[in-house]
């Protein structure tokens, strides 16, 4: 495994090798990747679909749960951060520690940190200077939100998404960021009654909507994903001007994305039709639609579905009952 030194900064305390490796293993035959005169032109999407590298765009993935939504946006990580792009990564399912595995990008919470921060502490100030440490030093970032509440999320989702937000406005620090949001309806609900706000009375929707109606002035491009697009907020998903279009079994998905769906040209049936775990796409932008098969991944899939150890199912008996109340005997007993 190949460990990147860790960016030298004035705010050291806050950078440390994490208390045990990333146990994922490196990707099979593939080098510790590096670049500092990107000659990427294209991303490498698909066998046979590309886009440019460096154009603005808000993207949105839209997908049911094991139709790739996940893996199309690490296909595309791999690639901004290939062309030389910087990324900034909500992930509140603590999938995306792989990529560090292969490029060098810094880890805030979670089993794969080398942030010595401890979210549930985290102020405004250390945010804002882990995030312009990221900005001036051009170092890709993630905050893995695993291990928080629903609330916790949303609340370090306002932090983080304010902060970049505000650094982005400064000359100095600016620079062309691909903010990329997993799950985004959490931080961005249709129904937006609950959500906790900060001293100054933002939510994590309202800093979701002032990046993506204000962001790109300031360099901020967004790729969102999701898999229930009737619970997202269409202010958000308004802005979007690339629409990736996968599988979804849920009839209100549907009609949700109906008149976008028939913007882009393609039917009900057409994504219905769409294989499970295939990786397959309806692409939509600039009036133009096509069907798409992503790429194979370079880093491992940290979004997989866990696979089943045959050696671990079995029915349990009277005695692997006796035992598990023996072991809770502190809390109580039962008569077996």
């Amino acid at each position: 495994m190949v460990w990147f030194p860790l960016i030298p900064c004035p705010f050291a305390r806050f950078f440390q090798r994490p208390k045990a490796p990333v146990v994922a293993p490196p990707p099979p035959s593939l080098e510790a990747f590096t670049v500092e005169h990107p000659t990427k032109t294209v991303l490498e999407i698909g066998p046979e679909f590309t886009l440019p590298a460096h154009e603005w765009a808000h993207d949105v993935i839209l997908a049911s749960s094991g139709f790739g939504k996940s893996y199309l946006a690490g296909v595309m990580t791999e690639e901004i951060i290939e062309s030389g792009g910087l990324v900034v990564i909500i992930d509140p399912e603590g999938e995306n520690y792989t990529l560090a595995e292969r490029y060098p990008l810094l880890i805030v919470g979670g089993d794969h940190a080398t942030v010595g921060l401890n979210l549930d502490e985290a102020s405004g100030d250390d945010i804002d200077r882990i995030m312009q440490t990221v900005l001036r030093d051009g170092v890709s970032i993630i905050f893995d939100l695993s291990e928080r509440t629903q609330k916790g999320q949303r609340e370090l989702f306002t932090l983080i998404g304010g902060s970049l937000f505000t650094m982005q406005d400064k000359p100095e620090l600016r620079r062309p960021v691909k903010f990329i949001v997993e799950e985004a309806r959490i931080f961005a609900p249709q129904k937006a009654s609950d959500l906790p706000k900060n001293k100054d009375g933002e939510t994590c929707l309202s800093v979701f909507e002032n990046i993506a109606t204000r962001g790109r002035k300031r360099g901020i491009n967004m790729l969102i994903a999701t898999q229930r697009p009737a619970s997202i907020s269409k202010d958000i998903l308004s802005q979007c001007n690339r629409w990736w279009f996968g599988g979804m079994q849920s009839e209100q998905d549907y009609k949700a994305l109906k008149p976008h769906l028939e913007e882009a040209g393609v039917t009900a049936e057409e994504i219905k039709a769409l294989p499970k775990g295939a990786g397959e796409f309806y692409f939509s932008a600039n009036g133009e639609t096509a069907k798409i098969q992503t790429r194979k991944r370079k880093c491992k899939h940290g979004g997989s579905t866990p696979g089943i150890d045959p050696e671990k199912i079995k029915i349990a008996s009277r005695s692997d009952l006796a035992a598990a109340v023996k072991q809770l005997d502190g809390l109580g007993s039962l008569d077996i």
